[in-house]
This record gives C-alpha cells, sequence and structure tokens, in this order.
C-alpha cells in the first residue's frame, strides 16, 4: 500500500484532531513520524513532521496555513463566490474532523433534507471519528437551505456542513 498526499494530509488532520502529541507511522519503506509540539486542539502545528523515503531527505513541515482542502470542489474552496448567494444565512460548521453521515445508518432516512424547520434540539448529522460517534444538533431555529457536506465523506474541522435560514421572530406579510 501506497501513502499519496491526500493521506498524509488525512492523517495530519486527524492527528491534529486528536490529544496524542506523536505518531510513528512505518510501512514497508515508508516512515512517517509526527509531533505537535504544541498544544492539544491547536490547528495545524506539524513543526516536527518528517517523511522518510528512499532517496529523500525528512524536512519539517513549517507552514503555518493549514493544508489545502481535500478536493476543489468542498466548500473552502468556493467559499468566496458562494458568500453573496448566502448572505443571511447562519452556516453550521463541523466541531471535528471525521465521516459525515446524513442518516443514523445505512438505508435509514437522512436526520434532515433541505426545506425542512429544525430547532436547536434537533438532530441533523452524525461524525465519526475513530469508531467514535458525536450527534450534532441544529442549535437554532431555522429552515435547512443547503447541505455542504456529502454522506459518508471526511469533512474537516469548522468545514460548513449546513445553511440555516434562521427563524425570525416577526412575521411577515
Amino acid at each position: 500500500m501506497e501513502l499519496t498526499q491526500e493521506d498524509v494530509l488525512q492523517i495530519l488532520r486527524i492527528m491534529d484532531e486528536s490529544d496524542y502529541g506523536e505518531l510513528h507511522l512505518r510501512m514497508g519503506e515508508l516512515k512517517l513520524d509526527i509531533n505537535k509540539n504544541g498544544h492539544p486542539g491547536a490547528i495545524h502545528q506539524e513543526q516536527a513532521l518528517q517523511i522518510s523515503e528512499p532517496g529523500n531527505v525528512p524536512e519539517p513541515v513549517q507552514e503555518p496555513v493549514p493544508p489545502p482542502p481535500l478536493d476543489s470542489a468542498s466548500p473552502k474552496a468556493s467559499e468566496t463566490q458562494e458568500e453573496a448567494d448566502t448572505a443571511g444565512l447562519v452556516p453550521i460548521k463541523s466541531p471535528m474532523m471525521g465521516t459525515f453521515y446524513r442518516s443514523p445508518k445505512p438505508g435509514d432516512p437522512a436526520f434532515v433534507e433541505e426545506g425542512q424547520v429544525v430547532d436547536e434540539e434537533t438532530t441533523i448529522c452524525i461524525i465519526e471519528v475513530m469508531k467514535l460517534f458525536s450527534t450534532i444538533h441544529a442549535e437554532m431555529k431555522g429552515r435547512i437551505v443547503k447541505i455542504c457536506a456529502n454522506d459518508s465523506e471526511l469533512v474537516e474541522f469548522d468545514q460548513v456542513l449546513f445553511l440555516i435560514e434562521p427563524e425570525t421572530d416577526r412575521k411577515e406579510g
């Protein structure tokens, strides 16, 4: 099995979200050593990353910027383009990196659909990290305008999952 750059970025994101300080991975001739050297939960502080492959010299990662999104179609890649379309909408963002699920189990109906009215207690999705499932609630009254993440796909910390039109107290019309 060969690790791609995307695989390494996913490992870094998972490591960043964990409470672990170090990771040592050996796969055949590949050696991956990660040491956060920072506070747990700090975003993207891979200060001592070493990737050793035959013929390559390990180099530390010194970029203070987060790694690029997993694919160019992710919400972060088109954020500026969508800002005008989302005026007045409230984003519900992922509180962690993990796998996004729209339903409680395969074959079951989704927790919510676009156009559905929700309240603070409405379960809108589940995010799974290392076989631990976290239930995510809407935490506000409103209507789901857009579901921004795809079912069973990896989502990043702070990635927009849903856009909600908040309920207003005043009646229009």
